[in-house]
């Protein structure tokens, strides 16, 4: 694992104390592509029960990137 690497799984871990410190759940998530942060989000369940950090990055790289594509 390289530093980039490192770089985002602390982005990651982040993500994931915000989200407690939020009343929330230690989960968070990211999209990358070609080494630059795309989608970041934690969960957000207690709002709405499909809100789960890794829905949310998804729904948020595809408006984004204008594709549903994510390769």
């Amino acid at each position: 694992m390289g530093e980039e690497d490192e770089k985002f799984i602390q982005k990651c871990i982040d993500l994931s104390e915000k989200s407690l410190n939020n009343g929330g759940v230690p989960f968070g998530a990211l999209i990358v592509k070609d080494g630059e942060i795309i989608a970041d989000s934690i969960n957000n369940a207690q709002n709405k029960i499909s809100d789960h950090a890794e829905i949310i990055v998804l729904d948020l790289a595809h408006k984004k990137l204008g594709t549903a594509n994510l390769s």
